[in-house]
Protein backbone atom coordinates (compact mmCIF):
# COMPACT_ATOMS: atom_id res chain seq x y z
CA UNK A 1 0.00 0.00 0.00
CA UNK A 2 1.12 3.42 -0.80
CA UNK A 3 1.30 6.18 1.80
CA UNK A 4 -1.09 8.95 0.81
CA UNK A 5 0.69 11.61 2.87
CA UNK A 6 3.76 11.35 0.67
CA UNK A 7 1.80 12.33 -2.44
CA UNK A 8 0.28 15.46 -0.93
CA UNK A 9 1.98 18.78 -1.61
CA UNK A 10 3.81 20.10 1.42
CA UNK A 11 2.19 22.95 3.24
CA UNK A 12 3.98 25.66 5.13
CA UNK A 13 3.49 24.90 8.80
CA UNK A 14 5.57 27.78 10.14
CA UNK A 15 4.23 29.95 12.93
CA UNK A 16 1.44 32.23 11.76
CA UNK A 17 1.13 30.79 8.27
CA UNK A 18 -2.31 29.34 8.90
CA UNK A 19 -3.54 32.59 10.45
CA UNK A 20 -2.16 34.58 7.52
CA UNK A 21 -3.75 32.22 5.03
CA UNK A 22 -7.09 32.43 6.83
CA UNK A 23 -6.92 36.21 6.83
CA UNK A 24 -6.04 36.35 3.15
CA UNK A 25 -8.90 34.02 2.32
CA UNK A 26 -11.25 36.33 4.22
CA UNK A 27 -10.05 39.30 2.16
CA UNK A 28 -7.71 40.76 4.76
CA UNK A 29 -4.09 41.54 4.07
CA UNK A 30 -1.44 39.87 6.15
CA UNK A 31 0.60 42.48 8.04
CA UNK A 32 3.77 40.74 9.06
CA UNK A 33 6.54 43.30 9.10
CA UNK A 34 5.40 45.17 6.01
CA UNK A 35 5.45 48.52 7.80
CA UNK A 36 1.70 48.96 8.03
CA UNK A 37 0.24 50.46 11.18
CA UNK A 38 -2.01 47.83 12.66
CA UNK A 39 -1.16 48.05 16.32
CA UNK A 40 -2.93 50.57 18.56
CA UNK A 41 0.30 50.92 20.51
CA UNK A 42 2.26 52.30 17.57
CA UNK A 43 2.25 55.88 18.87
CA UNK A 44 2.59 55.13 22.58
CA UNK A 45 6.09 56.55 22.37
CA UNK A 46 4.62 60.05 22.14
CA UNK A 47 2.87 59.79 25.49
CA UNK A 48 5.91 58.23 27.11
CA UNK A 49 8.23 60.93 25.72
CA UNK A 50 5.82 63.63 26.91
CA UNK A 51 5.77 62.12 30.39
CA UNK A 52 9.57 61.98 30.52
CA UNK A 53 9.79 65.60 29.36
CA UNK A 54 7.35 66.68 32.07
CA UNK A 55 9.27 64.82 34.76
CA UNK A 56 12.54 66.34 33.57
CA UNK A 57 10.98 69.81 33.69
CA UNK A 58 9.80 69.30 37.27
CA UNK A 59 13.13 67.81 38.30
CA UNK A 60 14.97 70.80 36.81
CA UNK A 61 13.36 73.05 39.44
CA UNK A 62 15.90 71.90 42.02
CA UNK A 63 18.89 73.08 39.95
CA UNK A 64 20.36 76.58 39.89
CA UNK A 65 18.67 79.10 37.59
CA UNK A 66 21.31 78.87 34.86
CA UNK A 67 20.56 75.18 34.38
CA UNK A 68 16.90 75.12 35.43
CA UNK A 69 15.46 77.72 33.08
CA UNK A 70 16.68 76.31 29.75
CA UNK A 71 16.09 72.72 30.81
CA UNK A 72 12.71 73.54 32.32
CA UNK A 73 11.50 75.59 29.37
CA UNK A 74 12.48 72.84 26.92
CA UNK A 75 10.95 70.18 29.19
CA UNK A 76 7.64 71.98 29.67
CA UNK A 77 7.35 72.83 25.98
CA UNK A 78 8.12 69.23 25.09
CA UNK A 79 5.62 67.90 27.61
CA UNK A 80 2.82 70.14 26.33
CA UNK A 81 3.49 69.61 22.62
CA UNK A 82 4.08 65.86 22.86
CA UNK A 83 1.14 65.47 25.25
CA UNK A 84 -1.21 67.12 22.76
CA UNK A 85 0.20 65.00 19.93
CA UNK A 86 -0.27 61.85 22.03
CA UNK A 87 -3.88 62.77 22.83
CA UNK A 88 -4.55 63.26 19.12
CA UNK A 89 -3.02 59.86 18.36
CA UNK A 90 -5.21 58.33 21.08
CA UNK A 91 -8.31 59.97 19.61
CA UNK A 92 -7.38 58.57 16.19
CA UNK A 93 -6.93 55.07 17.66
CA UNK A 94 -3.17 54.88 17.05
CA UNK A 95 -2.23 54.84 20.76
CA UNK A 96 -3.74 53.76 24.05
CA UNK A 97 -1.73 55.40 26.85
CA UNK A 98 -4.17 58.16 27.71
CA UNK A 99 -3.13 58.40 31.37
CA UNK A 100 0.52 59.07 30.50
CA UNK A 101 -0.47 61.73 27.96
CA UNK A 102 -2.80 63.51 30.41
CA UNK A 103 -0.26 63.41 33.25
CA UNK A 104 2.40 64.78 30.90
CA UNK A 105 0.09 67.57 29.78
CA UNK A 106 -0.70 68.49 33.39
CA UNK A 107 3.02 68.45 34.29
CA UNK A 108 3.73 70.64 31.28
CA UNK A 109 1.08 73.22 32.17
CA UNK A 110 2.14 73.28 35.84
CA UNK A 111 5.74 73.63 34.69
CA UNK A 112 4.86 76.56 32.42
CA UNK A 113 3.15 78.30 35.34
CA UNK A 114 6.04 77.62 37.74
CA UNK A 115 8.70 78.77 35.31
CA UNK A 116 6.66 81.87 34.47
CA UNK A 117 6.52 82.68 38.20
CA UNK A 118 10.28 82.08 38.45
CA UNK A 119 10.98 84.48 35.58
CA UNK A 120 8.65 87.11 37.07
CA UNK A 121 10.38 86.68 40.44
CA UNK A 122 13.83 87.05 38.87
CA UNK A 123 12.77 90.17 37.00
CA UNK A 124 11.23 91.66 40.14
CA UNK A 125 14.33 90.78 42.16
CA UNK A 126 16.58 92.37 39.56
CA UNK A 127 14.42 95.50 39.34
CA UNK A 128 14.50 96.01 43.11
CA UNK A 129 18.27 95.80 43.15
CA UNK A 130 18.31 92.92 45.61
Amino acid sequence: MRDRRASRPSRDRSYGSEQARAGQEAGMAAHYGDGSATSPTEKNRLGTAALVAGIVAMFALIFPVVIALPLGILGTAGAVVLGVMALRAIAAGRANNRAAAIIALVLGVVGVLMYALAVIGLVALGASGG
